[in-house]
């Protein structure tokens, strides 16, 4: 089979989200006057902040943990995660009455290591990098049985995270632009597709850490390449290279990818808590960081933002800050 036959398409995204009624929420638009006028558009925020686990991670797991047979789920799920990724597994294995063991760096937010560990799975410690989680991960799945859950480049994971481009057009039907960050491809591939199966017209955008543009050099490279991330910090957005499935996913669906600077990414995380109110982690500002920076230029189009996380280390945060990645 084909990459191409392997992508989910809108009746998938569809199905999934039929799926995860009642387990995950429809999060709300949210709009800041201040924040438009500065960037000069209309913008308007899609709040996956204020999701269960408090990231979109949560859709892309449960779509995928649901879609396990008895013997499978007997034997539980592995997965390898900086930390959303993490907790949308173990809250979906939770609720699904399964095992699961994550593979997380050991330079972890503090706040994803302990909700990992509320929601009842494993969590254990190796490496910095996604490549030494995912080897981890590989090697224990191989060795126990249990399902591997990656954290983008699977079907059903596009598909549950598809499901905001589908609320995003019946929330705000006017919209010109989306603008979504990325980290493995997982969610702009979801949402590109679920929006260009229904509205052509609407402009995806994706961006991604100067220090982590693993998409944008394999889109220039025309093949997937590794990268070495660089300690950006917006740390929901490090894998060393995009996944097969997103990477023609983006090429296919995705108008164009951006990156922006450490500096406009704090810039922009800090105004959406002071002008907006909500509290939202790196990796979800960098929608806002591209806007301010006009590396998304300024052309009055109304435009969503996806706020994919909200579960910002705030010690790490301000540590960041200090060491003078405002100025980076």
């Amino acid at each position: 089979m084909t990459i191409e036959k392997k992508l989910p398409v809108l009746s998938d995204i569809q199905a999934a989200r039929k799926i995860l009624r009642g387990v995950v929420h429809l999060t709300p638009i949210c709009e800041s006057s201040s924040i438009s006028y500065m960037a000069g558009m209309k913008i308007l925020f899609k709040c996956e902040n204020l999701q269960r686990c408090g990231s979109f991670k949560i859709r892309g797991a449960y779509t995928k943990l649901s879609s396990l047979g008895p013997e499978e789920r007997k034997k539980g799920v592995a997965a390898y995660s900086s930390g959303n990724h993490a907790l949308g597994v173990a809250f979906a294995a939770k609720l699904l009455e399964m095992k699961a063991t994550i593979f997380m760096p050991e330079n972890v937010a503090e706040v994803k290591l302990k909700g990992v560990k509320a929601y009842g799975a494993k969590a254990v410690l190796v490496g910095t990098t996604s490549e030494e989680r995912m080897n981890a991960a590989l090697k224990f799945s191989e060795k126990t049985g249990a399902v591997l859950v990656p954290p983008f480049d699977d079907p059903k994971i596009i598909a549950g995270q598809g499901t905001l481009g589908l609320e995003i057009l019946e929330q705000v039907p006017d919209a010109k632009r989306i603008v979504v960050p990325i980290g493995g491809g997982g969610l702009i591939s979801g949402i590109s597709i679920a929006v260009k199966s229904i509205k052509k017209e609407v402009e995806i955008v994706g961006v991604e850490p100067e220090l982590a543009p693993k998409m944008s050099r394999s889109l220039e490279a025309g093949e997937i390449v590794k990268t070495v991330p660089g300690e950006t910090v917006a740390d929901g957005l490090k894998p060393v290279s995009p996944g097969k499935l997103t990477f023609e996913a983006v090429k296919r669906y995705v108008d164009r990818v951006v990156t922006v600077k450490d500096k406009d990414i704090i810039m922009a995380t800090k105004l959406i808590m002071e002008r907006a109110k909500l509290v939202v982690e790196p990796s979800g500002a960098v929608p806002l960081a591209a806007c301010l920076s006009k590396a998304v230029e300024n052309n009055k189009e109304k435009t969503v933002l996806v706020i994919s996380g909200g579960n910002i280390d705030f010690e790490m945060f301000f540590k960041r800050k200090e060491e003078g990645h405002e100025g980076r």
